[in-house]
């Protein structure tokens, strides 16, 4: 069975996580600009009942004012509060206590002004004899819209005197969605949301745009770049892309150029062997000739058979499948055998050849591999060098150094051959390179042997380097560890 899985985006990632961070923020924000709010509001309607109450106990304790005493006179004490009480604006609701001799609060008498917000109030909670000294005592409680501030203040008569208790709602919940507060929290999200839109796009434009190019790559359009934004992680990403695209693309040239020149190297030999043998086959060729035959025959035999072990070799150190057969050897003796064997063939195409030799430690490493990196760079020597010229080899055993800590054995091979330029030198050790922008005058060699010794020497744990210069020559040195 199927099944489609389905994908969210990162830029709706990337929207979804600012969305939630920025409504986490502003809801933190409001729910604590809420309770400041509400507390900034109640202490306001407190300190405002309070200065209400310091009005009326002031009025009432002019000595032109006489505040009723006697339970008959109550209709005129209430009607004389209620007056004042409509006077001041702040004042919801308010109740009326008197105070006997005993200091026993009597039946309250409530004058609502505005709402009832005193049908909760306990009493019980009134000192009253700090009230009637001329202190306040203020407090909240749960009324039917929300909350309620109350404040209260004594009055001293001779025959006992009055409590009354102030109150006012703040309304902060009622008048919550309508304050400039629940305004800004709503703008803000909405400009979060616009924010985060904006901000998603944007952060995810360079991703697309990768994203683009490399389904243009894996599509076969290995020229499909990306513009790098910024200095980030990401434009550094861009740049990484690019340098990924531009090193693809030159290996897939190096690549089309290896083939098409291995295909002619194998085209070449092929065809000799071809048009001889046939030649051969149909009697046209006896005698000598046949003997000449045979000789090209063989010659163009071994030049594919080189190739096809070029070729093996790349392939398994290109697959990771090349191994060494260590051991602990004087690479000395091998190198002056080598040195033995191919001074033939130079003085055969009439060139000098010289041998500088010093005495090399023991050292354990693969001794046959070794003598392949220096006969393909002997074989280079002797490709482009010209007749009269001069081909030389040394080697000396050289202190720890940086990167080979345990010291090495350094090899160089020169010659006096035409020499490289330097756009040359930079590419002297990829394959066919130099076979195909400096081709020698002998068709000695696969135009694979320098591209060997560089991953041979890398497997061998040590380095290669060129030093050319056009019309004097070249020098490779090779690098090899010393190790116990």
């Amino acid at each position: 069975m199927n099944t489609t899985r389905r994908r969210f985006s990162l830029r709706g990632k990337i929207f979804l996580v600012m969305l939630v961070v920025t409504g986490a923020a502003l809801l933190l924000s409001g729910i604590v600009s809420v309770l400041l709010a509400r507390r900034s509001v109640n202490e306001a309607t407190r300190d405002e009942l309070g200065k209400q109450a310091d009005v009326l106990v002031d009025f009432l304790a002019e000595p032109s004012i006489t505040v009723p005493q006697q339970q008959g006179d109550r209709r005129a004490g209430l009607g004389l509060f209620t007056a004042l009480l409509r006077l001041v604006s702040q004042v919801e609701s308010a109740e009326i206590y008197r105070v006997g001799l005993d200091g026993v609060l009597r039946q309250p008498e409530r004058i609502d002004v505005e709402a009832d917000l005193l049908a909760d109030f306990d009493p019980s909670v009134l000192d009253v004899e700090s009230l009637l000294g001329g202190e306040r005592q203020s407090g909240r409680l749960r009324g039917p819209d929300g909350t309620v501030v109350w404040v209260a203040a004594g009055l001293q008569g001779r025959t006992g005197g009055y409590v009354f208790v102030l109150s006012a709602s703040p309304e902060t919940d009622r008048t919550l969605w309508r304050s400039p507060l629940a305004f800004a929290g709503i703008s803000a999200l909405a400009f979060a949301l616009a924010m985060s839109v904006w901000f998603s796009n944007r952060l995810t434009r360079p991703i697309r745009r990768l994203q683009t190019a490399a389904g243009a790559i894996a599509a076969g359009d290995l020229s499909a770049r990306v513009e790098p934004e910024g200095s980030d992680e990401v434009g550094d990403l861009a740049e990484s892309f690019n340098r990924m695209a531009d090193e693809l693309e030159r290996s897939r040239r190096a690549e089309r150029s290896f083939v098409m020149s291995v295909s002619h190297d194998l085209r070449t030999p092929l065809t000799s062997i071809k048009g001889y043998g046939e030649a051969i086959a149909d009697g046209a060729v006896t005698g000598d000739a046949a003997v000449h035959a045979g000789k090209v025959i063989e010659n163009e035999a071994g030049r594919l058979e080189r190739l096809v072990h070029d070729l093996l070799d790349l392939a398994r150190l290109d697959a990771r499948e090349f191994r060494l057969h260590e051991q602990v050897v004087d690479l000395g003796e091998d190198l002056v055998e080598l040195s033995e064997s191919f001074g033939q063939r130079v003085e055969a195409a009439r060139l000098s050849f010289r041998v500088s030799a010093a005495p090399l430690p023991v050292t354990r490493t693969d001794p046959d591999r070794v003598v392949q990196v220096v006969a393909n760079l002997l074989e280079n020597a002797l490709r482009h060098t010209p007749e009269g010229g001069t081909i030389e080899v040394r080697w000396a055993a050289c202190p720890p150094s940086e990167g080979l800590p345990g010291g090495s054995v350094r090899v160089d091979v020169s010659d006096t051959g035409r020499g490289m330029p330097p756009d040359v030198v930079e590419h002297v050790f990829e394959r066919l390179y130099v076979a195909e922008h400096l081709p020698g005058e002998r068709p000695a060699g696969t135009g694979l042997g320098l591209a060997i010794v560089s991953e041979l020497t890398r497997a061998l744990g040590g380095t290669v380097s060129v030093r050319s210069e056009v019309g004097r020559g070249s020098i490779f040195s090779v690098w090899i560890p010393i190790r116990a």
